[in-house]
């Protein structure tokens, strides 16, 4: 593996938490442990169909896991109408097809916009102060 010794911590399921009300964003970085929230998020992603993720796709983090980008794509059921995935290339975003284009990408985060958001991505760039070509 990678970055030193592992470390055992106490973990809880993301669909054991209550948030006291809707969740519209998450931020999904846990350095190859993505595709471990989202299996115990499988409730969290039915109540909460409108959240947008942001969710690091690192191959290499993914491989020391046991995982892949394939298996993030399985996990948010890419391709799918329904949902629209982004990443950084140069100075803005950039629409991507699944996942699988992240390999070998320096950028590793990938937003993901359900249509239940209501939000396009060029819609996001504004509230963001962002350009997102699409």
């Amino acid at each position: 593996g990678r970055g030193g010794p592992k470390i055992i911590v106490d973990a809880v399921r993301l669909d054991d938490l209550d948030f006291g009300g809707p969740v519209d964003f998450v931020k999904l970085d846990v350095e190859g442990g993505e595709l471990a929230v989202l299996r115990g998020g499988r409730q969290f992603r039915e109540r909460f169909p409108h959240a947008i993720w942001m969710v690091e796709a690192d191959e290499g983090l993914l491989a020391d896991a046991g995982e892949s980008l394939v298996d993030l794509d399985v996990a948010f059921r890419i391709p799918s109408a329904g949902v629209g995935l982004y990443t950084v290339v140069g100075n803005g975003w950039q629409s991507i097809s699944a996942f699988t284009d992240m390999k070998g990408a320096y950028h590793k985060n990938v937003l993901v916009i359900p249509d239940a958001a209501g939000l396009s991505a060029g819609h996001l760039g504004e509230a963001l102060g962002l350009t997102i070509p699409i």
